[in-house]
């Protein structure tokens, strides 16, 4: 490996454990491992540092400053050159195009399609996916809080701290990463006063999308029509999108999109929903298990 991208809120092991058992091996000890993670505070960072990580690059990612570390880590001469992807090819062009957004009331568009590459098509469908996967969040939080499962409250704190700057919203970015801390830490006189402003921030973004939708009615409608592919090719592309997912590209997004035109009749609604859901929740790892799970249906099916 050139570089490792280490993300830090993994399940089962985390950043921080992994980057100590590379450490001892002595291959992997001058490595380069940059930690990815949504959380800016200064105590990570030095927690990143003493793990054995070199540098930190925070969530959303900024193109400018993940390719200036690289960079700063990685011999240009040993960077293998780049494969051209084949995406370009698996574009369908739709009979109506989706018409550029250019405002959500407090959501900062310009940044977030920024961060995008200008995919206005992706842009519009996380917003749809946000509206539909958060709007129960506030209570499942509450709940989980009142049950004292704070584990589960804050993987949903931090499900939205990773989603909400990607879609503009800095105002609930800023209260996830606060309220992620304190569930973190077990501050538990602070949960109260930070549910309410939790509460307060979800519910204004969730309504400026709801009424972003509600006047441009058109942005979801699915253009699409039916396509098909041979089995062959159709796994081909299964193979490449676990390719984008393992990588952490965004380029997943908008392969994905195209990629689920071709998906058979017969794929439960459940599992392309779980899959569609884990991707826009930037959950790549879980993506896989669920393309796989979609995989082995059509594979059942053929």
């Amino acid at each position: 490996f050139d570089c490792v991208l280490m993300d830090i809120e993994m399940p089962v092991m985390d950043g921080y454990t992994a980057t100590k058992i590379l450490r001892q091996e002595k291959r992997f000890a001058n490595l380069p491992i940059l930690a990815i993670t949504a959380n800016a505070y200064d105590a990570h960072k030095e927690r990143c540092l003493a793990a054995g990580m070199n540098s930190h690059v925070g969530k959303p990612i900024e193109d400018d400053i993940l390719y200036a570390e690289l960079v700063k880590w990685i011999d240009p001469g040993k960077i293998s050159s780049a494969q051209k992807s084949d995406a370009e090819e698996l574009k369908v062009k739709d009979v109506e195009q989706i018409q550029a957004i250019t405002s959500v009331e407090g959501l900062d568009v310009q940044t977030a399609l920024a961060r995008l590459d200008g995919d206005n098509k992706l842009y519009s469908k996380l917003l749809r996916t946000f509206r539909v996967d958060h709007v129960g969040d506030y209570e499942l939080v509450q709940k989980c809080i009142a049950l004292g499962r704070i584990d589960e409250a804050r993987r949903l704190v931090h499900s939205l701290k990773g989603v909400a700057p990607i879609i503009g919203s800095q105002g609930l970015a800023r209260i996830t990463l606060d309220f992620d801390d304190v569930l973190s830490r077990r501050l538990v006189e602070r949960y109260s006063g930070l549910l309410a402003v939790f509460h307060k921030n979800l519910d204004s973004v969730l309504l400026s999308i709801k009424d972003y939708f509600d006047n441009n009615p058109e942005e979801e409608v699915d253009h699409s029509s039916n396509h098909t592919l041979d089995s062959k090719e159709l796994f081909r592309r299964f193979y490449h999108l676990r390719g984008l997912l393992d990588s952490m590209d965004l380029e997943a997004h908008s392969y994905s999109t195209e990629l689920c035109k071709y998906f058979p009749k017969e794929i439960p609604f459940q599992l392309k929903k779980k899959f569609e859901s884990s991707l826009a929740n930037f959950d790549y790892e879980q993506a896989i298990i669920e393309l796989a799970a979609i995989e082995k249906q059509i594979r059942k099916e053929h």
